[in-house]
């Protein structure tokens, strides 16, 4: 997908807040690490779904790219949370 198609979807979700077909949308363009990211985040005590939606607010704010990096980072690391993700986008 060209980075022309991310942002005219892009500026179609963010009207609509917490829309979960453009989450997908949004998770789907990112690299295949954010699964695996997010297998493991399943794993811990944190609200799934509370981490999805704060790293839906990141992807809107930041672009897919940034965050896909930050999960790259945190992913070697091993904390797993938007908050931990939040703190890695450059």
């Amino acid at each position: 997908m060209s980075r022309r198609s991310w942002q005219t979807r892009g500026r179609l979700c963010g009207a609509r807040k917490h829309n979960s077909t453009c989450l997908i949308f949004s998770l789907a363009f990112v690299r295949a690490m954010v699964e695996a990211y997010l297998r493991d985040m399943a794993d811990t005590d944190r609200s799934l779904a509370r981490q999805i939606a704060e790293l839906s607010e990141l992807i809107r704010q930041y672009g897919p790219e940034a965050i896909a990096s930050a999960i790259e980072k945190a992913s070697a690391a091993r904390p797993f949370g938007a908050d931990y993700v939040a703190n890695l986008v450059v």
